[in-house]
């Protein structure tokens, strides 16, 4: 029984890792910004893109080694792969904060200057 909930487990998370790599990085359009603001938002961006990727790995090596702990018998052997999934685990906690804190400065940052441009955009007009 232990073995089979490891296998759904760890596939479970193989293809959530999977899935999310998948899907499409946001697209921030540069021409409403200035050199300068450009450069900024594709570095902030890129390492977005980063965290995330190392998270999503991260991910599916966890769902790998969970899958992979079914099949290992009781001893030390079993004992640090879990102890290395609970470091990954919350190396992957500390990606995600790190990756909110990145999106909550990044848009505090454009998003203020893009309401500004739209709307000195609609008072032209």
């Amino acid at each position: 029984m232990e073995m089979y909930a490891c296998l759904i487990g760890g596939a479970a998370l193989v293809l959530s890792g999977i899935g999310l790599s998948r899907l499409a990085p946001p697209d921030w359009t540069m021409s409403d910004v200035g050199f300068d603001e450009g450069r900024s938002i594709a570095r902030w961006s890129a390492f977005q893109w980063r965290v995330r990727r190392s998270n999503n790995f991260l991910l599916m090596a966890i769902g790998v080694s969970i899958g992979a702990s079914g099949l290992i018998p009781h001893g030390n052997a079993w004992l640090f792969l879990w102890f290395a999934i609970l470091v990954a685990l919350l190396i992957c906690i500390l990606l995600a904060f790190l990756d909110a804190l990145s999106s909550l400065a990044g848009y505090r940052h454009a998003v203020p200057e893009a309401a500004r441009r739209s709307f000195s955009r609609t008072r032209e007009n």
